[in-house]
């Protein structure tokens, strides 16, 4: 029986182009989420001290943290341009 690597069984999978784009809406999620954690533990603060620099809640943070809620857009543009990043959109080729 022949062994199949991650990245083998990966690239079999996202041939299915339904679960290709939710692959990639889910990376995109992941790495707006990965902002907010890289920010706070680079700049050693705490929720509660994010929260307040972002006119939130702790728990906004840290449900935010793990993916538990949908922020708003205004919420997602005016924290990221607080900590310093701006969104850029692209055109995907479907």
């Amino acid at each position: 029986m022949k062994k199949t690597s991650m990245s083998d069984w990966k690239n079999e999978i996202l041939k299915d182009s339904e679960l290709a784009e939710k692959f990639e809406k889910e990376k995109a999620i992941m790495k707006v989420i990965s902002i907010f954690l890289t920010y706070r533990k680079e700049n050693n603060l705490t929720q509660t001290e994010l929260s307040k620099k972002l006119g939130t809640t702790q728990q906004a943070i840290s449900r935010l943290e793990k993916n538990l809620i949908n922020p708003s857009l205004e919420f997602l543009v005016n924290s990221l341009y607080e900590m310093g990043y701006e969104i850029s959109i692209n055109k995907i080729k479907k």
